[in-house]
């Protein structure tokens, strides 16, 4: 599983311990706080959401 979220982003990512949160639902995780963002990443740092997503399905044969 890999969770995203705006590291800006008051509701979520400065009031919880995103990783700690996410632990408890995924034996395999891979978490990233994307900088400089608020509630939306896909559109406030489109790059480093692809450039995320890429890496993480890099291999993967579905």
């Amino acid at each position: 599983m890999l969770s995203l979220w705006g590291e800006d982003f008051g509701a979520v990512g400065r009031l919880f311990d995103m990783k700690a949160v996410w632990s408890e639902m995924a034996e395999t995780l891979s978490v990233a706080p994307i900088e400089r963002c608020g509630h939306l990443p896909q559109e406030e740092q489109p790059e480093a959401v692809n450039k995320l997503l890429l890496d993480f399905l890099k291999g993967w044969n579905g």
